[in-house]
């Protein structure tokens, strides 16, 4: 009888990005990446870091429009690092539940977090950590699936199990507006703004974020 390999966070993460070796344009048309990218673009920072930056498929399409940006990445997956490695300026394989971020306080003007407190067991760490690296006047922008998304509301009033973008296997935390903003707040950051992205109603997404975005898009700063 052969044993069955046990499955650890990192070898799902690992093996999720072996699925997108050959051809990363799938990823890189996710709305989180064009979304990214266009804050980006409007902020107009001269370094920043990408937690939970993949095979870099954010900082390909940054580079497109801002060559001289400076970016470091870090994520979980050794196998996305392998391949951020050529489009990153530094790049560290690291579990941010344990880990710290290798960089010394005050070094980045903007910060992107995107899909990814879902994902860790120490979250109040990570965004921590996230306030330590950022700079006084720096941004940073934050999103994660939206357990308040109107469907998933009916969906559980009617006994089904939401979508797996909210309670997927990996996601180890689950978010509305109120505990999102309250771990922010709590880790000495400030929300600013807060929208959603929506394919069939762009407005009401955009606008009213917390009912109907299945996915909450967060900016925030340092507090004093």
């Amino acid at each position: 009888m052969t044993r069955r390999s046990i499955t650890t966070p990192e070898s799902i993460h690992n093996d999720d990005w072996d699925r997108y070796q050959s051809d990363f344009e799938e990823v890189e048309n996710l709305p989180r990446i064009k979304i990214g990218a266009k804050w980006m673009n409007d902020l107009q920072p001269k370094i920043f870091l990408d937690i939970g930056c993949g095979p870099g498929y954010l900082a390909k399409t940054i580079k497109k429009t801002m060559s001289q940006i400076e970016i470091h990445g870090i994520d979980f997956s050794h196998v996305a690092i392998e391949h951020a490695e050529s489009i990153l300026d530094k790049c560290w394989c690291i579990n941010l539940d344990t880990g710290e971020i290798p960089a010394k306080s005050d070094s980045y003007d903007a910060i992107v977090c995107l899909e990814v407190l879902e994902h860790v067991y120490d979250a109040d760490h990570v965004l921590q950590e996230i306030r330590r690296v950022l700079k006084p006047d720096g941004r940073v922008l934050i999103s994660v699936p939206n357990l308040a998304y109107w469907r998933y509301r009916l969906q559980l009033m009617a006994g089904q199990v939401p979508h797996d973008e909210v309670l997927s296997a990996q996601h180890i935390r689950v978010y509305n507006f109120s505990t999102l903003k309250n771990r922010i707040s709590l880790s000495g950051l400030k929300v600013e703004k807060c929208w959603g992205h929506g394919v069939r109603m762009q407005k009401l997404a955009y606008n009213f974020p917390k009912l109907f975005s299945s996915t909450l898009f967060v900016e925030a700063t340092r507090t004093k």
